[in-house]
């Protein structure tokens, strides 16, 4: 990491999973629960602060264990926008940028996440995002400037909204294979993951 720059990063683990019937992130993925194999391949050394925001205890145990700061959505709210505002909340002023990243992209490497702070270190006004051909995925690393926009959603809105707003800062760093981006909403979709390991 750069030493001018000071990096967060807020996990958003605190959905109800009700497409997955079930809790997917202490569902086994590769023989181990997905939140165990998400967390296991974040490249932490890159960051100042890293926290996840949860409403589960288990998932809260996990992250603990692994050196990250456990911020709990104890409210009946559990948007994403709430989800948001809370890791904003627990975070120290004097960061530069924060990446927000899902827990259910079991796939996603700790190689490309390297490539999306190597893009904001050269471009640090900018909005980075993983992607594939052009598409936008998740993660999305966003600058301070946006901090204030991003602390102010609304229920049922994403920071896809703040990205939206603010097209001509988004820049897309490619993903080796389309599958790190490939988030679990269906028990079917896990199962489709399996057989490439």
């Amino acid at each position: 990491m750069g030493a001018s720059l000071k990096l967060g990063c807020i996990f958003l683990a605190s959905g109800q999973s009700k497409r997955f019937q079930g809790n997917k992130l202490l569902s086994e993925f590769n023989g181990r629960p997905m939140i165990e194999t998400v967390l296991g391949n974040f490249p932490c050394e890159l960051f100042n602060q890293t926290i996840v925001v949860t409403r589960y205890a288990e998932v809260a145990v996990t992250a603990a264990q692994r050196g990250f700061t456990v911020v709990e959505n104890d409210g009946a709210d559990d948007s994403v926008a709430r989800t948001i505002r809370l890791g904003l909340d627990a975070l120290t002023p004097n960061l530069d940028g924060c990446l927000f990243s899902v827990c259910d992209q079991p796939l996603l490497t700790a190689r490309s996440i390297q490539a999306i702070v190597d893009e904001f270190i050269a471009h640090p006004g900018a909005i980075v995002a993983l992607g594939y051909h052009g598409k936008r995925g998740n993660p999305v690393l966003f600058p301070r400037a946006l901090f204030s926009e991003l602390g102010a959603l609304a229920p049922g809105q994403s920071g896809g909204a703040v990205v939206a707003a603010h097209t001509p800062l988004l820049r897309i760093v490619e993903a080796k294979n389309r599958l790190e981006l490939v988030d679990i909403d269906y028990r079917a979709d896990a199962a489709s993951l399996r057989p490439l390991f």
